[in-house]
């Protein structure tokens, strides 16, 4: 490994490290993959979370599913159901003066991921940095004031 790379990995790392016992929203990306890679180098073995649309797993959740498999990981596999999913977007679209495309799928998923990973005791969840946008974080922040 060179130098340059050497040194983002250690500052990766050390960012890491306050973290490294939160669980981690998992899509089987380059982004929840890199965290993985991450805290597994700093001796973890996160709880993971991914979702799916009712009974049709996506090609990230298959992905997910393959990863934690080989990894020998924990993964909560949130179902979020079908029909709801009307409902669900247009209730997105209700908070926010102008939507886009990616706080609608990166926040809605959120409404279902964030109770599963409350029930099981955890107030906070790693994730990849692509899924963060400012419209997702809004709604996600809206959402949380609603109670959910």
């Amino acid at each position: 490994m060179d130098k340059s790379a050497e040194v983002w990995k250690e500052l990766f790392l050390d960012a890491l490290k306050p973290h490294k016992h939160l669980p981690l929203l998992f899509s089987g990306g380059m982004d929840s993959l890199t965290i993985l890679a991450g805290l597994m180098e700093l001796g973890q073995k996160p709880h993971l979370y991914t979702y799916m649309l009712s009974d049709q797993p996506s090609k990230d959740a298959h992905s997910a599913q393959s990863n934690a498999s080989r990894l020998n990981l924990n993964l909560s596999m949130v179902e979020i159901p079908q029909q709801n999913l009307l409902a669900d977007v247009k209730e997105i679209i209700a908070l926010l003066p102008k939507v886009s495309k990616s706080a609608i799928q990166c926040g809605h998923p959120m409404k279902y991921l964030a109770k599963k990973i409350m029930n099981d005791g955890h107030d906070l969840v790693l994730c990849g940095t692509v899924g963060i946008v400012e419209d997702n974080r809004k709604v996600n922040v809206i959402l949380s004031k609603l109670g959910e």
